[in-house]
Formats: structure tokens, C-alpha cells, sequence
């Protein structure tokens, strides 16, 4: 589900417009993804989440958020979140820095782990 808000610029000069609800299920990964055209900010509302991106470098950086831990994926940086729990259901929030953040997904072949 996705609402759009009315601008409203804050002191860092992002316009956060645009949010959205999602429910993860015990094992369900939202794969690697970008979002070309905005930044996203992550809040955990709900259980528990592995959140990850990879820099420009290609360096993974993961950890577990927790009630209301929140992260902020820079814009155009390959990212995902995974609920490996079985119980409870997570629940997170997704507010993006454009009403058109745009959603491009990156094929699992990238992170191959078997690359020699």
C-alpha cells in the first residue's frame, strides 16, 4: 500500500513523499533491489529484520533492526530486508525521498556465493 504525502522538506533537505506498508512472513526476503530516484528511509514496526546493502565499492553491510530501529538506504544502492524468524510476522515502513522513487531489482546471480 503506498500514499503519497504532501512535501514537506526537513532540515537534511530530503522531501519525503511517498510510504509504504509491508508484512514479512516468517521466511520472506524482499530481494536485492534499487530505487533509482529517491532515498528510502526503513523503519522496523513490528518483530524483527536482517537489513542489508552493498556500497559503491561492492562491500555488504548487514545487520538485524529491531522495534522501531530504522536505517536510511542512500539512493541507487543495491539493498534488501529478510525475515529469517519463524514467529512473529515482521512489519516495517518504507517513507521514500520522491513520489516516483522508481524500483529496479538486481537478478540473484549477482550474489552468487559459489564465484570463483
Amino acid at each position: 500500500m503506498r500514499r503519497k504525502f504532501r512535501r514537506n522538506s526537513n532540515e537534511n533537505g530530503i522531501d519525503f513523499t511517498q510510504v509504504a506498508t509491508l508484512q514479512y512472513p516468517a521466511g520472506t526476503l524482499n530481494p536485492p533491489h534499487i530505487h533509482p530516484r529517491a532515498v528510502e528511509l526503513f523503519i522496523v514496526v513490528g518483530g524483527s529484520l536482517e537489513v542489508g546493502f552493498v556500497d559503491t565499492t561492492g562491500k555488504l553491510y548487514s545487520q538485524t533492526l529491531e522495534f522501531l530501529d530504522m536505517i536510511v538506504f542512500p539512493k541507487g544502492l543495491v539493498h534488501y530486508q529478510y525475515n529469517p524468524s519463524s514467529n512473529p510476522p515482521a512489519m516495517a515502513g518504507s517513507v521514500f525521498g520522491s513520489a516516483n522513487a522508481g524500483t529496479a531489482s538486481v537478478p540473484s546471480t549477482v550474489f552468487a556465493t559459489d564465484r570463483r
